[in-house]
Order: structure tokens, then sequence, then C-alpha cells
């Protein structure tokens, strides 16, 4: 049992720190970042005493004029809207954590602290307005207000502000508004088709040599063996910063957390790539993996044709042209073919023929993709969603894996490696086989 979750760990590792992002149906929302926020004096603002609403702003989304009951308010000249009015407008679960006065939109992936000039997107902390940093969360007359672009544009939306007609347009391929959903036509494409549009987007990608990209996972699973069942619940929040154009470099940040029998645990992990290796620092346990870490991203590349998707795995898909010139590809994709790319990171993870035949018996279905790219075919979001099975040894694993993942400063990401001794680093193989080892030793004791 333990020697799964380990595997299961390890490949989290290597496959979040580009394009993964695990996520699940818990509603436990994290605001340890909120917090920072909150605790961080200089980011607090004065909320104006003096604003009053304006009836006379008119916004439109996906060109359908939206009506603002409880009216907007125009400060240091940007517009806001009331919490609840901009929630039910766009199609967001709102919820407010009272206590510490924290603004939760769209199940946590977009934080605002009141008063405060920052704010927490999908697990990064950000400045609402480069530009202005009294703008933020503000309150008047006990109403909270959101600043409408920092929102609209964190939540990949486009927004135009037209000042002379006083018109707000927002932009996206699909908003829910007032329980209707609007979207762009699909054009269906066969396995020819999809398998040609994937390719385009492989070769696009190739000239990628730096980016950023946040992450925000959570898997959630079921282990059994037919008398006893654990349910396990793993949410990782992180970002990675790539940076190829020279020489490999990569460093990452994740914050998981782990819900085993009604208890929770954080474990912050920090990584970097050099000379060959994977470092990773998580909670202070500091462990290295070989890695050729450019097949790994080939292997880990949501958009990589060539080392992850084969013309036997892709097997339909479908295409939409977006307002704003974007396109979001979806793909049905057959991922139980995929034991070869298994193989290929099989040595990383020390696992032998007995562990590869184990995942020879993992079945994964109801397996949907989806990708949106701008007009030059780079990538803006990744997403991906399955259902697995395993079965091995008498045990059952079942369980829901969802990846939402967000890319940028595409070309712009500089790498640098921390300089620190890296003789604190142990092998993994080591990690593995001493908790093995331990696991085994308690069992005959017991015995």
């Amino acid at each position: 049992m333990k020697k799964f979750i380990a595997i299961i760990l390890s490949a989290t590792t290597i496959f979040t720190c580009n394009t993964s992002v695990f996520a699940d149906d818990t509603k436990t929302i994290e605001i340890a970042q909120s917090m920072e926020i909150k605790n961080a004096k200089k980011n607090t603002i004065t909320s104006p005493q003096d604003a009053s609403t304006d009836n006379s702003q008119k916004l439109f989304i996906n060109d359908k004029q939206i009506e603002i009951k409880d009216g907007s308010i125009v400060y240091q000249d940007r517009l806001f809207l009331p919490v609840r009015e901009l929630g039910e407008a766009l199609g967001l679960e709102v919820e407010y954590v009272e206590k510490e006065k924290i603004v939760v939109l769209d199940n946590g992936k977009i934080q605002l602290p009141v008063n405060q000039n920052k704010a927490v997107v999908n697990g990064s902390i950000l400045a609402i307005d480069k530009e202005n940093d009294k703008v933020g969360t503000i309150v008047i007359n006990n109403r909270t207000y959101l600043p409408l672009r920092f929102v609209s544009e964190s939540l990949g939306y486009e927004v135009e502000y037209v000042s002379d007609s006083k018109e707000v347009y927002i932009k996206s391929d699909t908003i829910n508004i007032n329980n209707e959903t609007q979207t762009t036509t699909t054009t269906v494409l066969d396995k020819s088709q999809a398998l040609e549009e994937y390719k385009k987007l492989y070769e696009t990608n190739q000239n990628i040599k730096n980016s950023t990209v946040d992450t925000n996972a959570n898997i959630n699973f079921n282990m059994s063996d037919g008398t006893d069942s654990i349910n396990m619940k793993m949410n990782l929040v992180g970002t990675t910063k790539v940076d190829i154009s020279d020489k490999v470099s990569m460093y990452f940040e994740q914050k998981n957390t782990m819900e085993l029998l009604g208890q929770q645990e954080v474990i912050e992990q920090k990584g970097f790539y050099k000379d060959g290796e994977l470092y990773v620092n998580q909670s202070g346990l500091k462990y290295k993996m070989p890695l050729d870490l450019e097949e790994a991203i080939k292997l880990s590349n949501g958009l990589n044709v060539n080392n992850f998707i084969s013309e036997e795995l892709i097997l339909s898909g479908s295409v939409k042209n977006l307002d704003n010139g974007n396109k979001e590809y979806s793909f049905d994709i057959d991922f139980n073919k995929s034991i070869d790319m298994a193989s290929q990171i099989i040595e990383s993870l020390y696992l032998g023929e007995q562990d590869l035949q184990v995942l020879n018996n993992l079945k994964i279905t109801n397996t949907k993709t989806t990708m949106v790219v701008d007009n030059k075919n780079k990538p803006i979001s990744y997403s991906i969603n399955f259902d697995m099975d395993l079965t091995a040894e008498g045990i059952n694993i079942k369980g829901n894996v969802s990846i939402d993942t967000k890319y940028k400063d595409i070309d712009k990401t500089f790498v640098s490696i921390p300089s620190e001794d890296l003789s604190s680093y142990g092998k993994f193989e080591d990690l593995i086989t001493t908790d093995i080892a331990i696991e085994e030793t308690t069992e005959t004791t017991t015995q």
C-alpha cells in the first residue's frame, strides 16, 4: 500500500512540475495565501468614504446587456461592481469568509481579501492593479465591491471599456447568464482531422523555449482490499518555471494538501533541475531522482503530439473559434494505450517488471481533454479530466483526476536555480527502499 502511495506522490511531483493539475470535488478552501496578503500591512488600502453608485454604466456580456441592479462604483478611474452582482453576471459561485473578510470566487480559484490591493488567483498572489496600488477590494456603506477588469481577466475573459458611452464589454466563449450558457459554434473533427490539428499545436509548442505555468490540482481516490477501504484526497497548487532557451532549467513550488481518514496534512515542496537530477525539498525532507528534463517536458506537456499523443491514442475531437480570436480544442483520447509512455519513466520511479505489470492493469475512462490557444496557436490553458481504476495485489484503487493549467510569460520566463549544498539531498530510491523495509518489518512483527 505504502509503495503505491509513494509512486503516486513521486509521479505527481514530476508531472505537475510542468502542465498537470489535479482537482477533486472537495469544498475545503485553503486561505493561507489570502491571510499572507492581509498580514502584510503594505497591502492594506483604505476604502473611499464619499464614493457613490453610478447607474449610468452599462455592462454587456457576449453582446447581451446585463442589468446592474445595485449600481456600480467608479473609483481611481476603475469600475467596481457589488460582489453578488458580479458573481451572478459571470455565473460564478460566490462565498464570503466572514471572520477573515475574504471574498472567494469560483470554488477558491480567486480570493480577494477586503481592503487589500492584492489577491490570490489559481494559487498565485497577484497585484490587483499594477499601475495603481490604491485599487483593491473595497467596502462602501457595508457593501463589498470588486474591481471588474481584474476579476474578469483573471478568469480569462476579454474586457473592453468605451468611456464615451460608459459601456463595458466582457467577452468569452462560455459565460453562464441567467442560467443560459452562450457558446460559439463547434466544428466536429474526425480522427484524421483531430490528429492534424494536434500536430499544428505541437509544431508551435516546439518553438516555445520559456514559460511559466500556474497549477491548481486535486486527485480523489479510494483504496480497498475487499474488507476495508480508505479514501484519500490530494490538492496541489503551484507554479513552475521552465527555461530551455540556452540550457535546460526548471524551478517549481508546490503546496500539497492531503486528506486521509479525516486528517489533513499540508506538504510544501520546492524543487529544481540541475545536471540530470530533479532535486525536491518536501517540507524539509530532501531527495533527488535522475531525470532527463527535456524528455520529462515532452512526456508531461499536454501539447506535445509526437511524444505523448500518437495516432493510436487520438479518437476524435472538436474546435471552437472564440469571440476574442482564440480557439478551444477538445480531444477524445484513449489513454489506455499510453502504457509505452509510462514505461519511459519507469526507471526514474524505480519500478521493476512486476510494477510495470501493475500499471498494465490501470484502466482510464471518461477522458476529456481541452486546450485553449491564441491566434498564433500558443497555449493559454490546458485541462483534462478522467476516471481511473487499478487492481493489483488484492488492492483496488478507483479515483477521479481533473487537470487545469494556465500558461503565462511565454518566451519571457527566466529561471534562476538556487545555490545550495546538494549533498544534503538523499536518493529517492533509498527513501522508498527504507520506507518499504520499515513497512514490511512492521507487518512481520504484527503477524
